[in-house]
């Protein structure tokens, strides 16, 4: 009777949580809110703001205060609507959404889903993130949306003067999933070239739970441009300054399309770094680019880039890379047989 009653209390407090979720809704008339930074304010950790379709811009958000058209200061899920692809443009205003590590409490879950995110050079970069952590990280999902016209898309690095007290330096249990990083633009007076992800501090494998600080899968890469000194990039590794932190980042099923420099990895412990089954389609400078790391080489075996040719694939690699096997066309498989094949003629 005991077991029965506990059980009983279980599945009770289980209800009552799933109850205190609130779903906030937001457009322009008719909604609970007519901003997102008004239905984020309102919100508690675990809820959901549901976001309309229309453009929502500096103006329609109330005109905030920099930095950060968006400020998400809690554990929350921010998605389109069903049907929906909301537009949040971030024109002449420093980044759209910035994570704040009060959203990072242990138990959250921060969730950016189904937007269209655009903006200008004077943007910046679409989603920041200070990443940081008591015992266990929160969870963060970047999924199914598109960045277009800014500099960069997403950034996130390890918390340095917003730290909390006794709080770890480091990202980890992040999930980069489904979008479209494309026209991504260049600092034409700058050393800035454009580029999709931008991933430093991230947690070694271990303190980061024994998984991956970073997960980016099924994205696409397009049309990211370069300056005179820099190429434009689709996901950049760097910033492992601390001994808890490596270059602990799974990359899968992504595609590499117009994108000078695929991945380059240019700092930390490349162990657990992986790089498989992703698409390079046209990378004019290279498709994969490692440099100043520990433990290497890097594990990328189970790759297409752009060709079957073993003479070709290495040229479009830089650094210490072990690449074969690898896929024979763009839809696999990844075989042995084909390299072992072209080196004994």
């Amino acid at each position: 009777m005991k077991k029965t009653s506990l059980f009983l209390t279980a599945l009770l407090f289980i209800a009552a949580s799933a109850m205190a979720q609130t779903t906030h809704t937001v457009c322009a008339s008719g909604c609970d809110f007519t901003t997102i930074q008004a239905a984020i304010n309102a919100a508690t950790a675990g809820d959901v703001i549901e976001v309309g379709a229309g453009t929502y811009n500096y103006i329609t958000e109330g005109s905030p205060a920099p930095a950060g058209l968006i400020k998400v200061t809690k554990g929350v899920t921010i998605k389109a609507a069903t049907g929906a692809r909301p537009i949040i443009d971030g024109s002449n205003f420093d980044g759209i959404f910035k994570i704040h590590p009060s959203a990072l409490l242990p138990g959250n879950t921060v969730k950016i889903e189904g937007f269209e995110l655009t903006g200008n050079l004077l943007t910046g970069i679409a989603i920041t993130m200070q990443g940081c952590f008591d015992v266990t990280p929160a969870h963060v999902v970047i999924n199914d949306n598109w960045f277009h016209g800014m500099l960069g898309g997403i950034h996130m690095w390890g918390a340095s003067s917003y730290l909390p007290s006794g709080w770890t330096s480091a990202v980890a249990n992040v999930e980069i999933t489904n979008n479209k990083f494309y026209n991504l633009v260049h600092n034409p007076s700058g050393t800035e070239q454009g580029f999709g992800l931008l991933l430093y501090g991230a947690a070694n494998w271990a303190t980061a739970g024994n998984d991956y600080a970073y997960k980016v899968e099924n994205n696409e890469f397009s049309n990211i441009q370069s300056n005179n000194i820099n190429p434009g990039v689709g996901i950049a590794i760097d910033h492992m300054g601390e001994t808890w932190q490596a270059a602990n980042v799974y990359i899968s099923g992504n595609k590499f399309t117009t994108v000078p420099a695929g991945i380059i990895i240019n700092d930390g412990d490349v162990t657990d770094t992986k790089i498989e089954n992703n698409g390079f389609i046209s990378n004019s400078a290279y498709a994969v680019l490692v440099q100043n790391v520990e433990n290497s080489p890097v594990n990328a075996t189970c790759n297409w880039w752009g060709t079957n040719d073993a003479d070709v694939i290495p040229t479009k690699i830089f650094g210490p890379v072990t690449w074969v096997p690898f896929w024979v066309s763009d839809e696999g498989p990844c075989l042995q047989k084909m390299f072992e094949l072209k080196i004994g003629n």
